[in-house]
């Protein structure tokens, strides 16, 4: 902006408010002048408006733009720091001041402060600092190999909100596909598009409100927003439209009044002569006044985006609502022809010479359409063939219906006896999933009080405390106390597994084990004399590995791997445990909890890597 001011100066009255010019070389002439971006001769004409002349709309109008003028006051410029450069003088600072003041007897005027302090961001500062750097002088042939270009990313961040990297306008590494003439997805819009503003509004207009809905809300493209037509709404969002009219109102004492053809000859008139000027290498304030349009707008010449970019909806799910897509589709020059209106209307379906009901053949034709539209070499039947397959694949998806398919789902999963599956965020599925299998190993466990499956020994409900009556009577229930205990020390703190106490040399009895088959103490259910036989399979079944009933495979003495382990711990200068002291039996609670740890202790000393033997080399 700090360039582009130079070649403004003190308005008169030698050109007419309809001059428009490019580029920022001519400093001299006199009269309020429009310029556009960029100023450099050698680039690419734009319809975009200078900085400085943005600057001084907003100090007209305010800030805050049409949308969000139905809440805020207009907001100003007060100030603007500019960073002094050689060749500047006392008078710069004015003639900034004037270039950059509202137009209006209410606008407040911008006063320009210059400074000596450099910008360090500047485009002056960082190539003076790259010339430096690399000692490549500015100009010279290696210059243009080294000089800084401007970076298609950036970094977005504001408070409340998450850091976002864009690139080219869209999310860094988010998908650019599009789903036919569709918009891009929610994911990959930018915060700082104009969509992602819409959307943001059309929130604070339903919050701000307190859950009440406009029924022309959803329906609004970008274009009537921002231009809303006088139409019955509810008190909250009649007054906030007059907000927004009131300051398109103001806009248009500015530019002028709105005429969409009008703009579009503009802009083709402005490109045509800036192509020509750059033929002929020269620069002259290009005449866009219409006489149409009168003089007594002092932004006549300001060029307009055309209005065919902004006929587009949200096209997202919004409180329960979403926008047509057919409406969301940039319009050729053909239909914008017709009047925008405030209701979009669907895309026609294409004549056929048969519409079948059932969705299964409608799938077929759409499969047969669109492998003629891949072998056709016409654009325009290729997209004819598009059109049709997408109108029957619509209509397929309408006849398959969705609340059926929610419904036959709903049965089906009554009839299995699982819960409905809730439809969540990414970040609760994992936690779903996991209560899932909780609850499928909680209904998978087998107590071993009362035999049956659903929960462990400590909370059946058939077990009583060791002070209650019913434990004097001659009762298969047994007492809570005899869960969570060791068998061997009858410490409540630890359990069998745990126990530090050793065993008993000769017989090796367990004086606080409590037999879940004979409810006598002294001994487990895989040594009772009742089990006839099954030892630690109550419910049958031995050892995959020598078919014994004594014990569990993992504990068996003839499974390769534990025999392998005895000889690394002894290798280590470790003396072995006695297999009664590494016994569980399947009355311990603390078995499966101790059966998880040892897989675990064996995945983690599989997956540490081996360090290299050291190679010793004598010379």
């Amino acid at each position: 902006m700090q360039d582009e001011l130079t070649g403004h100066t003190p308005q008169t009255a030698a050109h007419a408010a309809g001059s428009l010019l490019r580029g920022r070389e001519t400093s001299s002439t006199q009269g309020m002048l429009l310029r556009t971006k960029p100023g450099r001769r050698d680039s690419p004409p734009a319809i975009s408006m200078s900085c400085s002349d943005k600057v001084r709309l907003w100090n007209s109008l305010g800030i805050q733009g049409a949308l969000l003028s139905q809440w805020l006051e207009p907001v100003f410029y007060a100030s603007i720091v500019i960073s002094r450069t050689p060749g500047m003088d006392a008078t710069y600072a004015v003639a900034c001041t004037s270039a950059l003041a509202g137009l209006g007897a209410h606008a407040p005027r911008c006063t320009v402060h210059l400074v000596d302090q450099p910008f360090p961001s500047g485009r002056n500062q960082v190539e003076e600092h790259v010339a430096a750097s690399l000692r490549i002088p500015q100009g010279s042939e290696k210059w243009a190999d080294v000089e800084p270009v401007p970076s298609a990313g950036a970094i977005v961040w504001r408070r409340g909100s998450r850091m976002e990297s864009i690139l080219g306008g869209v999310k860094m590494g988010a998908s650019t596909k599009r789903k036919g003439d569709r918009p891009l997805s929610l994911s990959s819009w930018s915060s700082l598009s104009p969509r992602a503003w819409l959307h943001q509004v059309v929130r604070a207009r339903t919050d701000l409100a307190h859950g009440a809905k406009s029924p022309q809300d959803t329906s609004r493209t970008y274009a009537q927003w921002k231009n809303p037509e006088y139409m019955v709404t509810p008190p909250p969002f009649a007054l906030w439209d007059a907000h927004i009219r009131a300051y398109q109102e103001a806009k248009e004492a500015l530019r002028g009044p709105r005429d969409d053809d009008l703009n579009e000859a503009r802009v083709a008139n402005f490109l045509a002569l800036s192509s020509r000027q750059d033929e002929l290498a020269t620069e002259m304030p290009i005449e866009l006044h219409e006489p149409a349009s009168g003089s007594s707008y002092p932004l006549a010449a300001w060029l307009t985006t055309p209005q065919r970019l902004s006929t587009f909806l949200l096209d997202v799910e919004l409180e329960g609502r979403r926008a047509l897509p057919s409406a969301n589709r940039i319009a050729s020059d053909d239909e914008q022809e017709e009047p925008a209106t405030s209701v979009p209307t669907p895309a026609p379906t294409p004549p056929s010479r048969e519409e079948p009901s059932d969705p299964k053949k409608l799938l077929k034709r759409v499969k047969l359409l669109r492998l003629k539209a891949k072998k056709t070499n016409s654009d325009e039947t290729r997209a004819k063939h598009m059109r049709e397959a997408k109108a029957l694949e619509q209509q397929a998806t309408a006849l398959n219906g969705a609340r059926g398919a929610l419904g036959k789902r709903k049965a089906r999963e009554e009839a299995d006896g699982r819960p409905r599956r809730p439809r969540l965020e990414a970040d609760q599925k994992t936690e779903f999933r996991r209560q899932m299998r909780a609850s499928e190993r909680e209904a998978s466990m087998r107590c071993f009080v009362c035999r049956g499956t659903g929960h462990s020994a400590k909370d059946c409900p058939e077990a009583v405390g060791s002070g209650s009556p019913a434990m004097n009577e001659a009762s298969s229930k047994l007492g809570k106390d005899t869960v969570g205990i060791c068998f061997r020390c009858g410490s409540t703190e630890h359990t069998l597994a745990k126990c530090r106490r050793p065993a008993p040399k000769v017989g090796g009895e367990l004086p606080f084990a409590t037999c879940y088959i004979c409810t006598q103490k002294g001994h487990l259910a895989s040594k009772c004399p009742e089990n006839k036989g099954r030892g630690v399979y109550p419910d049958g079944g031995d050892c995959k590995v020598c078919h014994s009933v004594d014990h569990l495979a993992k504990d068996c003495p003839l499974d390769p791997r534990r025999t392998t382990a005895a000889h690394s711990v002894e290798a280590g200068g470790v003396g072995m445990m006695d297999d009664e002291d590494l016994a569980v039996g399947a009355d311990d609670d603390e078995f499966h909890l101790l059966s998880k740890k040892r897989a675990e202790k064996s995945k983690h000393a599989a997956a540490q890597p081996r360090k290299p033997a050291k190679k010793v080399v004598s010379f």
